[in-house]
């Protein structure tokens, strides 16, 4: 039997303030990074001899990352997105998505690596997020290792999908997963990767790596159920 999988998404797309404002005023998206640390060194993301971290007491405070948001709110941005490095190994995330979620943006998600999502899903939920994007890009456990920089756990992946699987359970219900696409590495996952989206409410999104200054280019190939 031959399953055929959209490459359009049929639901909804990004509004056009998502994908770039003409103006200021058309700017409803907010991108919070609260913090630069991370629990992986994932390849293309971290250099070799690694980075200088900003001073934990350089950083802001829950209330002043809220009191940013609400600013926002106060001129029109309706969308926030907390970011890092990796925000759950940030200790006051709870506290900063419950006051986020206070200002009743119309969406608020959050990117992660998704290894601390078994024990912090259902927390997530009842703090008030909205939606999870999750990063992971390999499903062979030994090339997973290698990509972010093998320093996890060699049960990370396992650890990865039950957490994917519990934000399932808990109510996210349309998570992204983000799928760093790189020649020779782990292109040849491509198909297993939009297989995912068969039997599981997951959108999977494949971003080529662009070695221009370490960026990288989202291209328009989407796979949904």
């Amino acid at each position: 039997m031959t399953t055929l999988l959209p490459v359009l998404d049929p639901g909804p797309v990004r509004p056009s303030f998502a994908r770039g404002p003409r103006s200021l005023d058309a700017v409803r998206l907010l991108r919070l990074s609260i913090t630069d640390r991370c629990n992986l060194r994932c390849v293309y993301c971290m250099p070799d001899d690694g980075v200088a971290y900003f001073d934990r007491n350089d950083l802001l405070a829950s209330k002043d990352i809220i009191a940013i948001a609400e600013a926002a709110a106060l001129v029109g941005v309706s969308h926030f997105k907390i970011t890092g490095g990796e925000p759950t190994i940030r200790g006051d995330l709870m506290e900063i998505i419950e006051g986020l979620a206070a200002l009743r943006p119309q969406d608020l998600s959050m990117t992660t690596n998704g290894l601390r999502l078994p024990d912090m899903a259902h927390g997530l939920r009842v703090a008030g997020l909205d939606r999870l994007t999750v990063s992971c890009d390999s499903l062979i456990p030994e090339r997973f290792s290698h990509i972010t920089g093998g320093r996890c756990a060699p049960d990370a992946l396992d650890t990865l999908w039950r957490g994917l699987d519990v934000a399932t359970d808990v109510g996210f219900y349309n998570i992204k997963i983000n799928v760093v696409v790189m020649g020779g590495v782990n292109d040849d996952e491509v198909a297993d990767f939009a297989a995912l989206t068969i039997d599981k409410p997951w959108t999977v999104r494949f971003i080529e790596y662009m070695p221009l200054g370490d960026s990288v280019l989202l291209i328009r190939l989407i796979f949904t159920r």
